[in-house]
């Protein structure tokens, strides 16, 4: 059924946002949903809709760039806009499992337009991004985010957990 397909579950979830719409995102996640994002680390359910839910207020439009689907995967790449005018992009994966929303992982892109010129590049300040820096405890501390280091970084943490 196409309406269960995970690049169907994908916009709707983020059209809630668009239109404030708590009830229609809450009818679409899993009861075992969990959020992770550079800032966010698998947050549940209730936890995603006080910290993250608020964020709808602001949010004005969310333009497709690509979206591809795998099984119970969609992986999707936007550009969202604003109520303040702020634009970005970011890319996410959405796992789905039985028409519901189970888990979302986001990776945050650039702000629009891009702070660096065309053709040029930026010393790792990145403007806005953040960077690992491991803490003592050997789980890594965020200061700085930049998505290569933190796909990385997830990627380190799953070879040594096989």
């Amino acid at each position: 059924m196409m309406g269960n397909r995970p690049l169907a579950i994908t916009p709707t979830c983020l059209r809630a946002y668009v239109d404030k719409n708590r009830a229609a995102i809450e009818a679409l996640l899993d009861d075992d949903f969990q959020f992770t994002s550079p800032i966010d680390n698998v947050l549940d359910r209730a936890t995603y809709m006080k910290i993250c839910w608020p964020n709808s207020k602001l949010m004005a439009s969310f333009d497709y760039i690509y979206g591809c689907e795998g099984g119970d995967h969609a992986f999707i790449v936007y550009e969202a806009r604003t109520s303040t005018g702020k634009c970005f992009r970011n890319c996410e994966v959405h796992t789905v499992r039985d028409g519901k929303l189970l888990a979302t992982e986001v990776y945050f892109g650039w702000d629009l337009p891009h702070k660096v010129p065309q053709g040029a590049h930026m010393e790792n300040e990145a403007r806005g991004m953040h960077d690992f820096v491991p803490s003592f405890s050997g789980v890594p501390r965020l200061t700085k985010f930049s998505p290569i280091l933190y796909i990385q970084y997830v990627l380190k943490v799953q070879i040594c957990r096989i």
